[in-house]
């Protein structure tokens, strides 16, 4: 008749080992360690430890650490990163690069719905972007590249320089016998007539004054040459992530809906405020400073059996740490009333025998 003692394997239960989410359990003879996954590691290298957990590396700050081009972002993931192209690139299948399949230059030209230029433009190509030449016989007001908001018109007598006085902000209107300048819209004369070389047309800066836009209190005013336009202030946005309209308005972005749009770890938890959002610890986790969760301040594991003040464990029981909390279990010669886990109600107490339970196994010939 022989017995024999059998190896517990931690890993396959979970009270038994203190892996975090972002380790893998390695069961041996004996015990366990915990070895951090792919696109984690501890502050040392090594194995985790409850006081080296396993935290995502940051592959984006480190060019031996990412595969992204020149012509794309890289994105930190949890446990990893992507690379997403910038604006004017593109891969063939228009998603995320990859090194089979890189961002290149798109031609914008090639596509009409891609480019703003006028029938009285010619697209040019280039690396990231393009722009719209005047074809022969068409001029902007400046003479320039056009833009949406400086097209390339017909030349006439109103767009020669040496024969009208207009200035830019004002529009050139010929007629026989001579011209005038009216001012464009977002500008005016002091006296509110037609530009003449004392009273020239300047702009109209409509967010001096609350009746002269339409910004809502969460977006901010920026005046612009001739006009105006209303952008989201941060944690706001509009429903097509642009300018705000009066039929498009800023609301506020609920972050922690958005996995991408917030930080907080798996030891946090996300609250969204107006115009932002915080990420408080869950029960049995605090940041070092034993505030709100930041980057560079994350909420980790609290070890209440190294603090006298932050566990209830009686002198007759053990306390026994672990991820997110912690409990009391009754010393050798001591037990509770139900014979379980020591609590306030039911107290690790003495004076009493209890019945061990051996498992034997027998081995015949």
């Amino acid at each position: 008749m022989f017995s024999m003692v059998i190896d517990i394997n931690e890993c396959a239960l979970s009270n038994k080992n203190n892996c975090s989410v972002n380790a893998t359990c390695n069961n041996f003879v004996g015990g366990y360690n915990c070895t951090c996954k792919s696109g984690f590691n501890t502050s040392n290298g090594g194995i985790e430890l409850l006081l080296s957990q396993c935290l995502d590396i940051n592959e984006c700050e480190f060019s031996s650490k990412n595969n992204c081009s020149a012509n794309a972002i890289c994105n930190n993931l949890v446990g990893g990163y992507m690379c997403t192209c910038k604006s004017g690139f593109n891969t063939s299948g228009g998603g995320i690069e990859y090194l089979s399949n890189q961002c290149l230059d798109i031609n914008e030209c090639a596509l009409s719905n891609k480019n703003n230029c006028s029938v009285n433009a010619t697209c040019n190509n280039l690396v990231g972007g393009y722009n719209c030449a005047c074809k022969s016989g068409f001029n902007t007001s400046t003479g320039g590249i056009e833009s949406l908001l400086n097209q390339c018109l017909d030349i006439n007598e109103c767009a020669l320089s040496n024969k009208n006085n207009c200035s830019v902000n004002a529009t050139c209107n010929n007629f026989v016998g001579g011209y005038n300048c009216t001012c464009k819209s977002g500008f005016n004369t002091s006296n509110g007539g037609i530009e003449l070389l004392l009273s020239q047309c300047l702009d109209i800066n409509e967010c001096e004054f609350s009746s002269k836009n339409n910004c809502s209190a969460n977006a901010i005013c920026n005046n612009l040459v001739g006009g105006y336009m209303c952008t989201c202030k941060s944690g706001f946005n509009t429903s097509g992530g642009g300018i705000e309209y009066l039929s498009n308005q800023c609301l506020d972005i609920n972050e922690c809906a958005l996995s991408n749009k917030n930080n907080c770890s798996v030891n946090a938890t996300c609250n969204n405020l107006v115009g932002g959002y915080n990420c408080a610890c869950k029960s049995g986790f605090n940041t070092s400073t034993g505030g709100i969760e930041s980057l560079l301040n994350q909420c980790l594991d609290i070890n209440e059996c190294a603090l006298s003040n932050k566990n209830n464990c009686s002198v007759n029981a053990t306390c026994n740490n672990f991820v997110g909390g912690y409990n009391c279990t009754c010393k050798s010669g001591f037990n509770t009333s139900n014979g379980g886990i020591e609590l306030l109600l039911s107290q690790c107490l003495g004076n009493k025998t209890y019945n061990k339970i051996y498992i034997v196994i027998f081995f015949f010939d």
